[in-house]
């Protein structure tokens, strides 16, 4: 309370002082406390402050009225002065500086002249005029992106167990298993004005143990690496627009049949490329009003000519294994015709979502269609369970066919695990 009474005296005399002076000094009252020796009379009642608050208290007393807003500059310095002697005796601990550190030879300050409130407000100096025009505001425009990044990276698992007496099982065989499965998704969109190229990137691995293989303790149930990229043209509206479009598609590990060494698959064994031209895309999407994650969006290309190529790298895979007549003196198998595909994303809320992507190509002797379909039920930001069912049609002559579905093939999982979306 002492060194706060102090302190409001000080600029207390400050502003008076302000009134008094036309011409205003540097105050040495507001520079750091400077011990000049002249305490003689005041030195024993010094009191050192204690580690504790002071309980003492201060009383202002009002001064007489005349005296306080007296002119004299005598009077004012007098009072100054004492108000600075009360406040060095009270707060010894402040001072740390004494008169002796300093030259007598002090730099002489010039003098401030102070303007009188009239002056600040109504004179104007010319050599102050600023006689430039400013000219009108310029609005900030924001630097628009015109590539936008998104990725999806999924590692999930799933298991399955039978006791030997488990009705319904062969004992001759081991069905327990293991699977994990790994999903890396990657799209590069670049849009302006009326052009529009989009790129995805995806890399799929599932892998699962099967005991009935004594030479290797996991299998490879799904390997792929595909790259998709479209480039499009406006329209007749924002809907449609012309595309032309390429994806590849190859494996990374290799892969061998059951109990044996021979290859199934290799890097770049098959390798898949389908190239569509005179293409028209259509796309819509549709956001909910009452639910922000409520969305749906569709995606339809059709190419009017298309070449679908398969080729296979390793001399150890079997090529009869995916279409390619070896007996023929065949290198690599090419057709022509029509692809259609399409992509669809539905998001019923902030947990529940759908993906399916549909493609169909017909060389009008055989046909290659797949469906690939993700249900997707989030548990939190990080982790879901996922419900997958790939079908795929292949009737190409020499592809393995299957005892009950022919030229079907399916693959279906459900999975739990590691989930993040950015």
């Amino acid at each position: 309370m002492k060194k706060l009474s102090c302190i409001v005296l000080v600029l207390l005399f400050v502003a008076v002082n302000s009134r008094a002076q036309e011409d205003l000094w540097v105050n040495r009252y507001l520079l750091p406390p400077i011990f000049d020796g002249k305490f003689s009379k005041e030195l024993t009642n010094i009191a050192l402050p204690k580690e504790r608050l002071l309980s003492d208290t201060f009383a202002l007393k009002k001064p007489h009225p005349p005296r306080f807003y007296s002119d004299s500059t005598v009077y004012i310095n007098r009072l100054r002065e004492k108000a600075y002697r009360r406040f060095l005796r009270r707060n010894p601990s402040l001072v740390h500086y004494v008169k002796s550190d300093f030259s007598d030879q002090a730099e002489k300050m010039e003098s401030i002249r102070q303007d009188s409130p009239e002056q600040i407000l109504f004179s104007v100096k010319p050599e102050n005029v600023v006689t430039e025009s400013i000219g009108k505001a310029t609005r900030y425009a924001p630097k628009i992106r015109y590539w936008q990044v998104a990725g999806s990276h999924v590692l999930q698992v799933s298991q399955n167990h039978l006791s030997e007496n488990w009705d319904n099982k062969d004992n001759k065989k081991n069905m327990d298993n293991f699977n994990v499965v790994s999903t890396q998704k990657m799209t590069f969109n670049y849009k302006r004005k009326s052009l529009q190229i989009n790129n995805l990137i995806e890399w799929k691995l599932s892998l699962y143990t099967n005991s009935n293989d004594t030479l290797r303790r996991y299998r490879i149930a799904d390997d792929q690496i595909r790259t998709y990229s479209d480039v499009g043209w406006k329209a007749f509206n924002d809907k449609f627009t012309y595309s032309a479009n390429l994806e590849i598609k190859t494996r990374l590990l290799r892969n061998y049949t059951e109990n044996t060494n021979n290859y199934q698959a290799a890097l770049l064994s098959p390798l898949q490329v389908n190239l569509g031209l005179f293409g028209l895309k259509y796309q819509t999407n549709h956001n909910s009003k009452a639910d922000k994650y409520r969305k749906w969006s569709l995606a339809v290309d059709w190419s009017l000519l298309s070449a679908q190529s398969t080729f296979v790298a390793d001399s150890l895979v079997d090529k009869k294994r995916y279409g390619i007549k070896v007996d023929e003196g065949e290198k690599y198998l090419l057709d022509w015709g029509s692809t259609l595909t399409a992509n669809l994303s539905v998001s019923f809320n902030r947990q529940l979502s759908f993906t399916s992507r549909f493609k169909y190509f017909t060389s009008f002797e055989k046909v290659i269609a797949e469906s690939e379909n993700n249900l997707k039920i989030a548990i939190n930001r990080y982790f879901s369970a996922t419900i997958y069912f790939y079908g795929r049609f292949n009737d190409t002559k020499g592809i393995p066919r299957d005892s009950k579905l022919g030229c079907f093939q399916i693959n279906e999982r459900f999975t739990f695990g590691f989930d993040y979306v950015w």
